[in-house]
């Protein structure tokens, strides 16, 4: 027996065994294991939730309002789901838990691509690069069926499985299925009739159904609402023609997995509402409590709208568990979380247009029930791309390596991978099936692109910026400028730079001039030290479009690093007035106002980027230096406790809060910080130099001499730091290292009399009179006046001559006065 945690592959039998009885036993014992890993497990229910936060869920649960999810909690096994942090966008995340693999293997980074003859349509199914669980599943003679699952159409073929896709809803960017086939948008096709008239007509969503999430009248309502009978389609800017396309899809998605359910035999049954993410977007604002720039009538209207809607979810979620057998597993997950409270970034629209980002958190929710699974029990350290990976050992199927996520060995019962270990296979990825996704038809017409684009805009993934590529324009397959824009700004991350490069050349091939791939090509030049190659970068994307607010913030950057604060300012100034949504030309801007001595005016920018997103930790930490400079230290105190509780690995909030420990005698407590900040940044010099100088207060010399040897290692040119060091050795006893040390900084900082000093009070103690003589000399011609004033005062120099020693003409600068 294997133990829990390893893995098994492919048994080999040894075909030349010298026992032909222990062979045949082995045959036999293979076939059984063989049986009984045949053995059908029971099925599993996924259940994906967009943009549930146990934040926003628990108080609901606590006062008895989502039952469903409160039992799945209370029998199985909860915690927090990490996302991708790379490119947070729904396809892109839940193509990643169909998958196991992140955007740079899946190749979905956005939500729309162009065709060649310039059209530009959803993303497909053709544009995900790897196998997901359906297609596995269905290779392995297993019954998937997954219903609203983001970038599903055109449906592949999954065997005796079900594909219902997106194209039978809509998505934030309105109905996703417009121009494509009916046939292509469910499989097996003949059930297309029968599953897409489960999803109610948009004006079906009427007042008797909406009352319970708006406080509105009948007349309010419907003076607002989506009919045939005034107009012709739908609007991307109105917040109740939204809430009625993604309720509609709710409650078609769910009707469809309850047919599913009743009509077939499944061994995964995958269902996706997207409704709760974008519902959050548009009304989190108004949740309780009111925010200060929220108006008082529009709370009231809007206030119960988030919890209502999660009303509705756990409601869908009841229904389907209902329906699913009683020995079925169900997992619940969500791709992100979602902010509350006072961490809500601050929006005034009704439509918010702030950029979707800022709304989000990065751990989603994780719940599992079922017969294999721990009950009532808690896991941890959860990610996105785990869930593939766990879902295929809990159907008993292999695992394949080359998958990102693993296996969350916590969620099994005791002894269930004792009973079915892990197995493993190199990769599902082959050319046949590549083959596959690429014979899905690709011809397609009627798609509302402006109309998507604005609903993307409505909902703030899209701007100025999303520019669509050109007839004709040299394409390997369907992609967009969108998709090599954020498959680059992985690989940036990642600090593979050419194949960034690569990226955003393919962007512009797509779309020339294209002022955000040209931005990040500047970017790159950057990261290189081409600073001359990224301003031109950054001037042609100005050029191509002067409102890039990106080009401007990066230039303002370039000239802040060349001392340029003036000119940084006045650029930072500008991408303020074309866009003030985002914090970070804020920051900048502040900070170019703090280097210049401006401290009341970067003192109220930091303050907006605050309001603009409470949970920036670089901006408390900002309007702490702010508040410290303007001799505010219990504001700057409390500004720099609170960029910790946000960052508690910021290296510089760190050390400023330990500088204040020790300003008020609490050693101890300095270190502590000192020591934290050293930790998580390996090359930060200032830590190292402050838990050296503790260590030297605290007389551990052999400490103090170690991290002030690494400070000084980073950052040799330090004169403070090699000095340090010096007395470090000195105090050690080193008095030939402290000498070596305090002779080669009178060499690299040739106007300082320190060194000299020290130089001098070495050689009184060591009695060498004559060197005593020449270094106070050296110090003296160093610093003046100030210098030999101190120098006669200091107790160990008492007693010499110092008219003799500087000439009967006095110091340099005037006569000795006494």
């Amino acid at each position: 027996m294997y133990p829990a945690t390893q893995p098994v592959d492919e048994q080999v039998l040894d075909s030349d065994h010298d026992d032909p009885q222990a062979v045949a036993l082995v045959v036999l014992g293979l076939g059984l294991f063989l049986a009984l890993r045949g053995e059908r497990r029971p099925g599993i229910l996924l259940i994906g939730i967009d943009g549930a936060d146990w934040d926003v869920l628990d108080p609901l649960i606590e006062k008895g309002r989502l039952p469903n999810l409160a039992q799945l909690k209370r029998e199985g096994v909860s915690g927090p789901l990490m996302t991708l942090r790379d490119i947070p966008l729904s396809p892109v995340i839940w193509t990643s838990i169909a998958t196991g693999k992140g955007p740079d293997q899946h190749g979905i980074t956005w939500f729309l691509v162009d065709t060649p003859d310039g059209q530009r349509i959803p993303v497909r199914s053709y544009n995900r690069k790897v196998q997901a669980l359906w297609n596995i599943l269905a290779e392995h003679e297993r019954r998937p069926a997954f219903v609203g699952w983001w970038a599903t159409a055109p449906a592949e073929d999954v065997g005796e499985g079900v594909i219902a896709s997106d194209a039978l809803g809509f998505h934030g960017f309105g109905r996703t299925g417009q121009g494509l086939p009916d046939e292509e948008k469910v499989h097996p096709s003949e059930l297309y009739a029968e599953l897409s008239v489960l999803v109610p007509p948009v004006q079906q969503i009427d007042y008797s159904y909406g009352k319970r999430f708006f406080h509105l009248s009948a007349d309010e309502y419907y003076r607002a609402a989506f009919s045939p009978s005034r107009a012709s389609r739908l609007d991307p800017n109105n917040p109740i023609h939204l809430f009625q396309e993604y309720t509609a899809t709710t409650l078609g998605y769910t009707a469809i997995a309850r047919r599913l359910l009743e009509a077939r035999e499944l061994d995964l049954l995958g269902v996706y509402y997207e409704s709760s993410d974008s519902m959050s977007h548009l009304f989190m604002k108004y949740a309780p409590p009111r925010q200060e720039w929220i108006e008082p009538a529009e709370y009231e209207r809007f206030k119960d709208v988030v919890d209502e809607y999660y009303v509705i979810i756990d409601e869908q979620v009841g229904a389907l568990l209902a329906d699913v057998p009683a020995d079925w597993g169900v997992i619940v997950v969500s791709d992100h979380g979602f902010r509350i409270g006072a961490s809500r970034p601050k929006s005034v629209a009704t439509v918010d247009m702030q950029g979707a980002h800022l709304d989000h958190e990065p751990e989603g929710i994780f719940v599992a029930r079922g017969p294999h699974f721990r009950r009532g029990a808690s896991l941890e350290g959860a990610s996105v791309l785990d869930v593939t990976p766990t879902l295929l050992h809990a159907l008993d199927l292999p695992v394949a390596r080359d998958m990102a996520g693993r296996v969350l060995a916590d969620l099994f019962a005791e002894g269930e991978l004792e009973a079915r270990p892990i197995r493993y296979v190199e990769s599902y990825e082959s050319a046949a099936a590549t083959a596959r996704r690429g014979a899905l038809s690709k011809t397609e017409s009627g798609f509302e692109a402006d109309e998507a684009m604005a609903a993307l805009t409505a909902l703030g993934y899209a701007g100025d910026e999303a520019v669509g590529g050109k007839p004709g324009a040299e394409t390997e397959s369907m992609s967009s400028p969108e998709v090599h824009n954020n498959l680059g700004r992985i690989h940036l991350s990642k600090g593979e730079l050419d194949a960034a490069v690569a990226e955003f050349e393919k962007a512009l091939r797509l779309s020339p001039d294209n002022p955000e791939a040209l931005t990040n090509i500047g970017v790159v030049r950057l990261a290189q030290g081409r600073k001359d190659l990224a301003l031109r970068a950054f001037t042609q994307a100005l050029q191509s479009n002067p409102n890039n607010v990106g080009a401007l913030v990066q230039i303002a950057e370039i000239k802040k690093s060349q001392n340029d604060l003036a000119g940084a300012e006045a650029f930072y100034r500008q991408a303020l007035a074309i866009d003030a949504r985002l914090p970070d030309p804020y920051l900048g801007l502040g900070d170019a106002l703090l280097r210049q001595g401006k401290v009341q005016e970067a003192k109220k920018i930091f303050v907006q980027a605050i309001e603009l997103d409470p949970l920036l930790a670089i901006a408390h930490y900002d309007l702490g230096v702010a508040h410290e400079e303007l001799g505010e230290h219990a504001k700057a105190k409390t500004a720099y406790e609170k960029a910790l509780a946000l960052a508690p690995e910021h290296p510089e909030t760190l050390n400023n809060l330990g500088d204040y420990a020790l300003k008020e005698g609490r050693i101890d407590d300095a270190l502590g910080h000192f020591q934290r900040a050293a930790k998580v940044s390996p090359f930060h010099m200032q830590s190292r130099f402050n838990v050296g100088a503790v260590l030297l207060l605290k007389r551990d010399f052999e400490g103090a001499v170690r991290w002030l040897e690494e400070a000084a290692a980073l950052e040799p040119d330090q004169e403070v730091v090699q000095d340090r060091l010096a007395q470090a050795y000195w105090q050690k006893g080193e008095l030939v290292e402290a000498r070596r040390r305090y002779e080669m900084q009178v060499r690299v900082f040739p106007a300082s009399p320190n060194p000299c000093v020290q130089l001098a009070r070495l050689s009184k103690l060591e009695k060498k009179d004559e060197e005593t003589l020449a270094w106070i000399r050296n110090a003296v011609q160093r610093g003046g006046p100030p210098v030999a004033q101190a120098l006669r005062q200091d107790a160990l120099f008492l007693g010499l001559d110092f008219e003799k020693i500087l000439g009967l003409s006095g110091e340099p600068g005037g006569k000795t006065e006494r």
